[in-house]
């Protein structure tokens, strides 16, 4: 049977990634409220170091939470620093 939807290859891969990704994009959200990450760039966007010092967290959490945050679009990495998006 051939469908008759457009979408392309890529933008089918693209759509079928966010599914299997949304429970790791959550838990890491989620860890990262609880670990105070959230409402630290809330607040005013920061360099990695300044989350690891400023919260007392261990450097692979953070590292890990803000790499799985940015490729979710929930934080943005400019210039090494981090700050929230309005996802």
């Amino acid at each position: 049977m051939k469908r008759k939807n457009k979408e392309s290859i890529i933008d089918a891969l693209t759509n079928a990634q966010k599914f299997i990704f949304a429970p790791m994009a959550f838990c890491a959200l989620n860890s990262a409220i609880e670990f105070g990450i959230v409402d630290y760039l809330d607040k005013n966007s920061a360099f990695e170091k300044e989350i690891i010092e400023n919260l007392n967290l261990d450097e692979y959490i953070v590292k890990t939470l803000l790499d799985v945050l940015a490729l979710n679009n929930i934080v943005a990495k400019n210039d090494d620093k981090y700050s929230l998006t309005k996802t």
